[in-house]
Formats: C-alpha cells, sequence, structure tokens
C-alpha cells in the first residue's frame, strides 16, 4: 500500500507548470499538475486515456472543439487518442491519470 497526500505535494513555478509523478504502474500512471493562473498544456494527443480530477482551482480543458470548466470536485475522462488543452484561469491543481 501506499499513501500520499496530495495537499502537500502542491508546489507552483511562474515558470512553467508543475509536475510531479506521483506513482508509475505498469497500467497506470499519476501525475498532480499545478499551474498558475494563465499557464497551460498546449494542445497534445496522448495514446493513453486519461482521467483527470480538479483537486482546486479553475481551469478550462478544450478538447476537439469541446470545452469544458475545471473546478474543484470535478473528474474528465479523455479518451485516448483526442486532441486536448488544458488551461488555469486561478492557480489549479489537477490530479492526471494516464492509462494504459
Amino acid at each position: 500500500m501506499s499513501v500520499l497526500n496530495i495537499k502537500n505535494l502542491i508546489e507552483f513555478s511562474g515558470r512553467e507548470q508543475v509536475k510531479k509523478v506521483l506513482f508509475d504502474l505498469p497500467k497506470t500512471k499519476g501525475l498532480l499538475i499545478c499551474f498558475e493562473p494563465g499557464q497551460s498544456v498546449p494542445p497534445c494527443i496522448m495514446a493513453s486515456d486519461l482521467i483527470f480530477y480538479t483537486v482546486e482551482g479553475k481551469g478550462l480543458l478544450e478538447m476537439e472543439g469541446e470545452k469544458q470548466d475545471m473546478q474543484e470536485g470535478i473528474l474528465i475522462m479523455v479518451p485516448a487518442n483526442k486532441e486536448r488543452k488544458i488551461t488555469a484561469i486561478t492557480r489549479l491543481v489537477v490530479l492526471a491519470i494516464q492509462i494504459h
């Protein structure tokens, strides 16, 4: 068993979003991504299904023309091979799970 306190891992940088690998298993990878307002993950396509859980803050996820507000408690599932982009509106903390 492994236990992490996400709140203790939150860290921000004015230069770019901070990504921390929480776990990296054969079929799943977990990342904590912390954004300052205006920072973003540029449009990209991943070969893995993705789950984004907003820990705190507000942002916007765009996927192939669809837009979804990100705010505390929201869980968003993005299928593999779909272009997506995340932009922080306020300080934003996201738990990202990649499913291989």
